[in-house]
């Protein structure tokens, strides 16, 4: 650990950074943070990544301090950080159970039995070849307020964080099957996955949001398509603030952030 974490702080971002507060994690560990001028966050979280591999610490922006973090009560025990031998992986869990509703999404899609390639064809279909480039969400169209804060985490792999904070919290997320459940280790899986194939990172994290910045998000239309139906599957939240899969792959999986909500 740094000897003076304000003064790093201070001196990597350029801010003026008084104090750092801190809060011990249920999970192992504290979890660090500081105000931050709004429109100053996201070159201060670029700098303070830029020193991870020195620090150990994982920025990440929020509207929490770590003083307000909402740890999971009814959670106890360290992080979980690896997943068993033989585990099916979670977005290909996600997409077969999220199967109906992403064909109720994807307009000419066949019936579940012809299959994902079936539905991606589809999507791409219907995506068209004329859409625009992605942008992603403007940050004003999500939040109501900008967060204000940076946070610093001990981690070793950044995609581990849902399982170190207690977030995002998705206690409504449902899906076709039976008694599913979305948990911080389903999160943490995902967003492995996402790291490896497209270079996805925290960004922002809070209760109910997150936030990845994507180094190298999709280029092609069937990948664009495949990565818009696993983004559906993982948050169907999205259609209150996107749309449905279409929507998605226009506006989102093609972007350089990747933003969800679970209500």
């Amino acid at each position: 650990m740094l000897d003076d974490l304000t003064s790093f702080i201070a001196a990597t971002t350029g801010l003026a950074v008084s104090s750092v507060e801190s809060a011990r994690s249920p999970r192992g560990g504290v979890l660090h943070g500081f105000a931050c001028p709004p429109d100053a966050c996201t070159d201060a979280w670029r700098r303070l990544r830029s020193e991870f591999s020195r620090t150990g610490l994982w920025p990440f922006v929020s509207h929490q301090r770590p003083m307000d973090w909402d740890w999971d009560e009814t959670r106890s025990g360290a992080q979980h950080v690896a997943e068993p031998a033989g585990h099916r992986p979670v977005l290909e869990r996600l997409l077969a159970e999220q199967s109906g509703q992403l064909r109720l999404g994807v307009p000419g899609a066949g019936p579940a039995a012809d299959g994902l390639d079936a539905l991606v064809e589809s999507l791409i279909r219907a995506i068209g070849d004329g859409a625009a480039p992605a942008r992603g969400l403007d940050p004003d169209e999500v939040f109501a307020r900008p967060p204000g804060w940076i946070c610093l985490a001990p981690v070793a792999d950044p995609s581990g964080l849902p399982e170190l904070l207690d977030a995002p919290d998705t206690v409504n997320w449902t899906s076709d099957a039976p008694d599913a459940t979305l948990g911080y280790a389903d999160h943490s899986a995902v967003l492995r996955e996402w790291n490896v194939r497209y270079g996805a990172v925290p960004y922002q994290i809070g209760s109910r949001t997150l936030v990845l910045a994507v180094k190298h998000p999709p280029v092609s239309r069937r990948e664009t398509a495949r990565v818009a139906l696993e983004q559906f599957a993982y948050c169907p939240d999205l259609e209150q603030v996107l749309g449905g899969p279409v929507a998605i792959a226009q506006r989102q999986a093609g972007a350089d952030r990747w933003f969800f909500h679970w209500d």
